[in-house]
């Protein structure tokens, strides 16, 4: 799902998820109908179709790089994201426990896809080579309806900013091409904000460290929420992507000093709580109470972060990997106290989701189901992930 000039792939998923059986072929119709009769009653929902959608909220969407649910267990990471953790059992907040990965999202690309637009990319490549690929293509999803492209269309304000540069993987094209109008990666952020002096950036080999990123993106929040329009703001997160934590974490002595992966977590736990809680502040001193905070990992841990080794060594074998994800939201009722959704689910379910903390519930998109409502496919009982995956290859096979 790259563009369906660059993979026909793309289509073929559609079709064996459109309503319209004209749309599939002999051959596709018989798989649909047999081999994945279970996943025929999980259709391609257009999001095309939402209509008079008024928001109610503005949005904050902050993607944790690879920051999983698992570095929330106190029992085999005490110490390593507690900040984190108590957000998610703060009032106003529902976090959801039971998120799985989808197949062909286990990289950013991939997870930023599944969870706007509801649906995978999907490739025989693999490994780097999707990134190089998705970096080539001329279209990014042209003909595929995200939530960007949603929330553009009911007045929403939109904008993006990641430390890494914008070209890796056509992740400024994703943008640009679905709804958001101001998209900034790393030689955007420093030409805004450092004039091109490379000196006075807090940047790695990837580009800007969270400390510099999460200060920008709370600056772009201050000026989305001083105009009179919704708006979106999504940032990613870049130190948790290897062992390179912000300086400001040394210096604020968050961390512990053992070279791992864990280190660069507890600082992410530690500098993404800051951002939070100047955004709950400034909400608070201007009587803003329409904001919805999302936080979420993009995807699992990569194999770097030896986390199936911690996982064993805490005792914790047979522990079920999933992602995570919590929204706080500031407006919800007069909700006193957290909540906890156990709807198994996938990144594919998010922004449906979204959509229900943002005024539109219930409401099907791409591939995904609202997790609120317990209607997502995962949630029905069988070998969701499994099918799901031999659909996927079975396409690639006969391509």
């Amino acid at each position: 799902l790259i563009s369906f000039a660059v993979h026909p792939l793309s289509s073929d998923l559609l079709r064996h998820y459109a309503p319209s059986a004209a749309t599939v072929t002999p051959r596709q119709k018989e798989d649909y109908s047999t081999k994945n009769s279970s996943l025929s009653q999980q259709v391609y929902a257009d999001p095309k179709e939402i209509q008079n959608f008024h928001p109610k909220k503005n949005l904050v969407y902050i993607y944790l790089e690879s920051l999983e649910r698992t570095y929330f267990d106190p029992k085999i990471f005490p110490d390593v994201a507690p900040r984190l953790r108590k957000w998610e059992e703060s009032k106003n907040t529902t976090a959801f426990t039971h998120l799985h990965q989808a197949y062909l999202s286990g990289f950013t690309m991939g997870a930023m896809v599944a969870s706007q637009c509801g649906i995978p990319i999907v490739t025989d490549k693999r490994g780097n080579d999707i990134n190089i690929m998705l970096g080539e293509a001329n279209d990014f999803l042209p003909g595929v309806t995200c939530l960007g492209d949603v929330l553009k269309g009911a007045g929403y304000r939109q904008t993006f900013v990641g430390g890494a540069d914008l070209a890796f993987a056509g992740k400024g094209r994703f943008y640009k091409s679905h709804g958001f109008d101001t998209v900034l990666g790393k030689h955007e952020l420093i030409e805004k904000y450092y004039n091109n002096n490379t000196q006075d950036v807090s940047m790695a080999s990837w580009g800007l460290y969270d400390d510099a990123l999460l200060d920008i993106a709370f600056d772009q929040y201050k000026t989305l929420s001083a105009s009179n329009h919704p708006f979106s703001l999504y940032a990613l997160t870049l130190d948790t992507h290897d062992v390179h934590p912000s300086p400001r974490c040394k210096e604020d002595n968050v961390l512990v000093g053992d070279k791992t992966i864990l280190d660069s977590v507890r600082c992410t736990d530690y500098l993404v709580d800051k951002f939070l809680r100047r955004v709950v502040d400034h909400d608070n001193e201007h009587g803003i109470n329409n904001t919805l905070i999302v936080v979420g990992s993009d995807h699992l841990a990569m194999g770097y972060s030896n986390i199936e080794t911690h996982i064993k060594k805490r005792k914790g074998g047979g522990k079920k990997r999933r992602n995570s994800l919590f929204f706080v939201d500031n407006n919800d009722n007069g909700t006193d106290h957290p909540s906890v959704n156990i709807t198994p689910g996938t990144t594919m379910d998010i922004p449906s989701t979204i959509l229900k903390f943002l005024g539109r519930p219930d409401t099907a998109f791409g591939l995904g189901r609202d997790l609120t409502s317990k209607k997502t496919r995962a949630s029905r009982g069988g070998d969701f992930e499994n099918e799901f995956r031999e659909l996927v290859e079975s396409m690639l096979k006969n391509h």
